[in-house]
């Protein structure tokens, strides 16, 4: 954790974080989400400074979301923190660690404590939303970076289209350059005869 204060005089906070997937499955699996979701973003944000402003918004609400969690209850953050891996990434996992963290579900949710299971339903559904939200920005980033690809290739196919076509034509002019220097000899030649002829005084 490092804190600078930038040209503006505002405070800024830089964190690294630290994951090691030969000790833990939950950073292993992070470690993949994470390169994924880079290789999407680079897709979809050409400019460089896009990239930067994105991959700084993706990082600060996984950090914030996480803040909050652990505010609102350490050790439910801890076990949702460990529970992180692609066959646990559900609303059942999810359900068990609010039970065993003391948040009992239930259909009214009197209690304070409790959530709904109308609720975990719709936290569900917006999840589900949001990873179909992000397959198909995926799936247009990639649609885009093809295309330009074939654009490319296309351009590229054009200009050798081009120089073929100019090689072509090349030994053609050089044909009829030859061919005008054969005539302008000859000419040549036949004004050097006619004067030849006058000299001897036949005209």
């Amino acid at each position: 954790m490092r804190l600078r204060r930038s040209n503006d005089g505002a405070k800024r906070l830089s964190l690294l974080l630290n994951l090691n997937p030969t000790i833990s499955e939950a950073d292993r699996y992070a470690i993949g989400v994470l390169q994924r979701w880079y290789r999407q973003a680079k897709y979809s944000h050409s400019d460089p400074a896009d990239l930067e402003a994105s991959v700084k918004g993706f990082h600060r609400d996984i950090y914030l979301a996480g803040l909050f969690l652990f505010l609102f209850n350490a050790g439910l953050a801890r076990q949702v923190a460990n529970a992180l891996t692609e066959q646990q990434v559900s609303l059942p996992t999810l359900l068990h660690l609010l039970n065993s963290s003391g948040f009992a579900v239930s259909e009214k949710g009197s209690a304070p404590n409790e959530f709904s299971h109308q609720q975990l339903i719709q936290l569900h559904d917006a999840v589900s939303a949001n990873n179909q939200n992000a397959q198909i920005d995926a799936m247009t980033a990639e649609i885009r970076a093809l295309t330009g690809m074939v654009q490319e290739q296309q351009q590229q196919l054009q200009r050798l289209t081009t120089r073929a076509i100019r090689q072509i034509d090349e030994p053609s002019s050089k044909e009829q350059s030859r061919t005008q220097e054969e005539s302008l000899a000859g000419i040549a030649s036949h004004i050097r005869d006619v004067k030849k002829v006058k000299q001897k005084g036949i005209f």
